[in-house]
């Protein structure tokens, strides 16, 4: 096939380069024709001329003559008188009243008539020569040029024959081989559909056994998970008990060391006592008897420390037999549950064979009918969420078989929701044969002027125009994806679904409608206005309605809210909640609270006002049952952007923003009334660039470093270099042409190398190639658009214009000089006027052009203000479903591959390749500030900045920062008059440290605790001062002291720092209580400064040596 593709392809190349030929020789026989004819036009022109001289000339001879004749004729008649006269008898010629000298000028005058006759005659006779001359070679000449054009005319007949000749042979060849090629193509394309349904078969199939294997892996990993959280107890408890064993161990060896310690202490004391006794100055009893209670308190202290470990071993004995009792009893209930278990698997495996039997036999069952609470409002007095009559898969059957089994197992069979299976119908469908085949519907396209839900899936018609089809024999009403279903006319009653019914596992379908209020733009307060409710496809959605109306309302939806938010909730409200609703009115007033940004995490409530409390109480159950049967399905989450805050919204410049965009991964460009704004997010710091006023667009130029603005009143053009954004005095470059521009984009040509620049200034585009040098711009070529620019794109080397009612597609490569080459293509019109079904789009009035996407596959898609067309690349409508706009659009956005429509309340997003709509985030008053919709504003009284974030992308676009409700930073200008700081004001931190002051939790954490000190203990009533330790000097820090140890030198006394010490660790004890080796009274920290017994030895020392001393001298105790 590829060989005589190629093959076709060559011939075809070969026939155009010959027809190219061709058509050159018959331009330039062409050329002569024209050439020879001018000539002639020149001929015939000159001879026309001469004819005109020719006719002057007679003109003029025949004046003379008459000239001629008159003045013969009156000289005849002079004559005659003079005759008359001479013949007269008896007059002398003096007397006759003539003079001689008249008779001689008359005479002269004769003579001269004569001569200038004769002149005249022979100027005659030669013009006439002349003429004729000059004719009969302008008649050869013609002759000659007639005889060349009939040999010309002749030669172009030829050609044309031949060239004709030509053209029926190569498109008989063409034909030929087109229609070889397509019934080769027919014979594959039918051979590879039954290879594709065999594969389809197999990949149900595999599909189906994947699935059960899935369902059988995850109970296995279920399984798996259990028992591997049972191995990790079982381990830590045996880590438990070896620590418990090990602290048995180590308390024995404690016991053992105290034990010895208390005796050693007891013989010690003895001898102290002793000492005493033998003493006989009445000074040093006071020392005595300070001894024996230290001594006493000692003991009574490690007494109680070795009872609390002994009550400490205890428990945890006690806690060690807990433990392996529980053990025991959970390996019984793993044994047990392991039981159950396989005797479950067993149940649903013979379910699933008995539901497999069932299907294949044709007595299974074939829809499932969910009961929801009675009442509906208008229509029915019962809702039903009720499946559709396909067949459903065997997978979903297994779950739902397994689901039944697990509600059986559990006992649950009070809910508000309740499972009817319906018996299958016996009868047997007649043959084809026997009966007569019933006529189609006559479908066509429709605009709805009223909520419309499919009679096929009872789902809403949602969109602006062209909701829907409807048969115009039965008025049967259906998407255009539901209408293949439907192929009889008048639709049979099994096939009409009932006005309210949804299907759980798809998510189609409507549950519930009714009349609610909202409140009105103003709040509560201003009163509340009437709305049309429709739960459907798991979601609410509310339709206004205009005053003064009481059911009519129209197709735009004003607001949506998903229950597949995880934060969707529903409840009542407080007088609190709504201090400015009528008393009367809150028992009624339903609360419906939704997620609207990730970070922060922010909700929003809508208020809606019921007719009375019981219907309220419906919508609250509905709601409620939906959201729980929504998390029993497991619905998947379609939603593919996270709104998140990209700024704090306390900067002023929030409020004012027109356009943004994102410089860099650090930097955000801010356009507002005030001027241009470089934002840089983690330092806080803001550059106000330039003195240009309200920037409208913001496009930036990674590959040139350039920043692309327009702004002004008059709508100008500036650049900004990268160079230019650390200078806040630059102003960039304008571009003297570009005014009062309508519309403004950028992108690269010839694969990237050129950086390019298109503006339109209402009928008019003008193409700039951009440079980082000195020479910033460039221009291309000017374009000239069929309508007012409204939107400009760039899509590879070519510029597409989007005007009221169509795109067209303009080369940009064929006459450029800056590209580095040309390349070409004619103009292309992506809307084709001859297609009846783009007549919404062409017919007055006009569609508005908002923008153009192209795909992968070489379509185009076309956003107008009314819907989305899919095109191909000649112009010719490329797939039957549109893009159908929930709200009037304000604009639209690309980031492949999703389309972000923003409206008045909410962004909707829809993926391109499905033609489906995927996502709604409710924001209020929302609009687009850059090209691709990654940042947005929104709000009505707190402005925001919103950066939408793609959950299939690695990374944010820039470092978005942390923010916080009610911020108290301020934009304060720094020593630059260009240059602020957003940060909080030193007299707002000197509040706030007050503030924290004034609190005493706070105060104590805002004081550090003393550390570095000691304090010694008042010796006696001999002594007049305290002996108090100096806070150690660096060089005492760093060198260990030389002079021999006693108890007021080295370390704490024995009443202050052992006892300190026993009791932080004890009560350390008591608070932690771990296991580990380091939390357990040893002997070495039973004590903070040494050992005991080396505290005790220090003190007799230091008491004989003071009694000696006291013998020989009455002398202060040292320091």
């Amino acid at each position: 096939m590829e060989e005589k593709q190629t093959e076709t392809r060559s011939q075809r190349q070969k026939l155009s380069r010959q027809l190219r030929d061709k058509e050159e020789e018959m331009e330039v026989v062409m050329a002569k024709v024209e050439s020879l004819r001018q000539e002639v036009r020149k001929v015939e022109k000159s001879k026309k001329e001469l004819e005109i001289m020719a006719e002057e000339s007679g003109a003029e001879a025949a004046k003379q003559r008459k000239l001629r004749e008159r003045s013969e004729s009156y000289g005849k008649q002079l004559e005659e008188e003079l005759d008359i006269i001479k013949k007269r008898p008896g007059l002398p010629s003096s007397q006759l009243g003539v003079p001689s000298d008249t008779l001689q000028e008359l005479s002269r005058l004769r003579t001269e008539l004569e001569r200038l006759q004769a002149e005249k005659d022979e100027e005659l006779s030669q013009h006439v020569l002349l003429h004729t001359t000059e004719l009969k070679t302008v008649k050869n000449e013609l002759r000659d040029s007639e005889s060349q054009l009939t040999a010309l005319q002749s030669e172009v007949n030829m050609l044309k024959e031949k060239l004709d000749k030509a053209r029926n042979q190569s498109f008989q060849e063409h034909e030929e081989m087109l229609t070889e090629l397509q019934h080769k193509q027919e014979r594959e394309k039918n051979v590879l559909k039954d290879a594709m349904k065999k594969l389809s078969e197999d990949v149900e199939k595999l599909s189906e056994e994947n699935d059960k294997l899935q369902g059988r892996n995850k109970l296995l990993e279920e399984e798996i998970q259990s028992l591997n959280e049972k191995k990790e107890a079982i381990a830590n408890w045996e880590a438990q008990i070896t620590d418990i064993l090990q602290w048995v161990n180590d308390e024995k060896d404690s016991r053992s060391y105290l034990q010895a310690l208390t005796t050693r202490l007891s013989e010690e004391m003895e001898n102290l006592r002793a000492v005493d006794r033998s003493s006989a100055k009445q000074d040093n009893q006071w020392k005595a008897r300070r001894l024996q209670k230290m001594e006493a308190s000692a003991r009574l202290e490690l007494q109680s420390a070795l009872d609390a470990e002994l009550r400490a071993k205890q428990g945890l004995q006690e806690e060690l037999n807990k433990l392996k009792a529980t053990s025991l009893a959970c390996e019984c209930k793993l044994q047990e549950a392991e039981k159950q278990n396989s005797e479950l698997k067993a149940e649903v495996e013979r379910l699933k064979n008995e539901l497999k039997s069932q299907a294949f036999e044709g007595t299974g069952p074939r829809q499932s009918i969910i009961t929801l609470m009675p009442l509906s409002p208008i229509e029915n007095n019962s809702i039903a969420f009720s499946g559709f009559p396909e067949v459903i898969p065997e997978a979903q059957k297994e779950e739902e078989v397994e689901k039944e089994v697990a509600d059986i197992n559990d006992g649950s069979s009070k809910s508000l929701i309740q499972k009817v299976t319906t018996k299958p119908n016996s009868a047997k469908a007649p043959t084809s044969s026997s009966v007569t085949k019933p006529p189609p519907h006559q479908f066509k396209i429709k605009t709805f002027t009223s909520v419309t839900k499919c009679q096929r899936c009872t789902s809403l018609m949602l969109g602006l125009v062209r909701q829907g089809v409807q048969c115009e024999v039965c008025s049967y009403a259906c998407h255009l994806t539901c209408a293949a279903a439907a192929t009889i006319c008048p639709t049979p009653p099994h096939q009409m679904n009932s006005s309210l019914g949804v299907d759980p596992v798809r998510g189609k379908g409507t549950a519930y409608e009714g009349y609610l209020s909202v409140p009105k733009p103003a709040g509560v307060k201003k009163g509340w206005q009437r709305a049309l409710a429709v739960v459907s496809d798991f979601k609410l959605f509310l339709f206004d309605i205009a005053e003064g109306r009481t059911s009519q309302t129209g197709s735009p939806v004003s607001q949506v809210i998903d229950l597949r938010d995880p934060q969707f909730s529903v409840s009542s409200v407080f007088a609190s909640d709504v201090i400015h609703a009528n008393k009367k009115d809150i028992p009624c007033i339903l609360r419906v609270t939704y997620s609207q940004l990730t970070l922060p995490k922010t909700q929003h409530s809508l208020l809606l006002l019921a007719d009375n409390e019981s219907e309220k109480g419906r919508w609250e159950k509905v709601l409620n049952e939906l959201h729980l049967l929504l998390k029993k399905h497991k619905l998947p989450d379609t939603s593919v952007f996270l709104p998140k805050e990209a700024f704090d919204s306390a900067l002023p410049l929030i409020r004012t923003a027109q356009s943004a965009a994102i410089v860099d991964q650090q930097r955000i460009a801010l356009g507002t009334e005030e001027g241009l704004y470089l934002i840089h997010v983690t330092k806080n710091e803001i550059l106000q660039m330039g003195d240009c006023k309200k920037v409208t667009q913001i496009n930036v130029l990674p590959e040139s470093q350039l920043l692309v603005v327009l702004s002004g009143r008059s709508h100008s053009v500036r650049l900004y270099s990268w160079e230019d954004l650390q200078n806040p005095e630059s102003c960039g470059t304008k571009i003297q042409e570009a005014r009062n521009v309508q519309a403004m984009t950028t992108g690269t040509l010839l694969q990237g190398t050129v950086s390019c620049l298109c503006f339109g200034v209402k009928r008019q585009v003008y193409c700039y190639s951009l440079n980082i040098g000195k020479v910033r711009y460039k221009k291309l070529r000017e374009v000239q658009a069929p309508g007012n620019v409204q939107w400009l794109g760039l899509f590879e080397d070519r510029l597409c214009i989007g005007y009221p009612g169509g795109f067209t597609l303009y080369p940009l490569t064929s006459e450029s000089g800056a590209g580095g080459g040309g390349g070409g293509g004619s103009t292309t019109n992506l809307v084709n006027t001859d297609d009846p079904t783009f007549s919404f789009l062409t017919q007055p009035p006009l569609a508005d052009a908002l923008c153009a996407v192209k795909m992968r596959s070489g379509e185009f898609l076309l956003c107008f203000n009314l819907a989305g067309v899919y095109v191909d690349s000649q112009g010719c409508r490329s797939r039957k479903k549109e893009l159908i706009w929930l709200a009037p659009p304000i604009t639209c956005c690309y980031t492949a591959p999703f389309l972000l429509v923003f409206t008045e309340n909410a962004v909707d997003i829809f993926d391109v390749n499905r033609v489906e709509w995927i996502q709604t985030i409710s924001l209020k008053k929302v609009r687009s500030l850059n090209t691709d919709g990654s940042l947005s504003l929104f709000g009505t009284e707190t402005m925001r900045l919103i950066y939408l974030r793609s959950k299939q992308a690695e990374k944010d676009h820039f470092d978005v920062p942390e923010t916080e409700e009610n911020s108290r930073r301020q934009m304060l200008r720094t020593k630059s008059k260009r240059r602020f700081s957003f940060r909080i004001s030193d007299e707002e931190r000197l509040q706030q440290r007050r503030n924290m002051l004034r609190d005493p939790n706070m105060r104590s954490k805002l004081i550090s605790k003393p550390t570095n000190f000691s304090h010694l203990v008042h010796v006696g009533p001999g002594e007049k001062m305290q002996n108090l330790r100096d806070l150690p000097n660096q060089d005492s820090t760093l060198a260990p002291m030389n002079r021999p140890r006693s108890a007021t030198e080295s370390g704490r006394p024995l009443s202050a720092g052992s006892d300190q010490a026993l009791r932080e660790m004890y009560a350390k004890r008591q608070s932690r209580g771990s296991f580990t080796d380091d939390i357990l009274l040893t002997p070495q920290c039973l004590f903070a400064e040494g050992d005991m017994l080396s505290e005790i030895s220090g003190h007799t020392q230091h008491l004989r040596a003071s009694r000696s001393s006291s013998e020989r001298a009455d002398s202060p105790v040292p320091k």
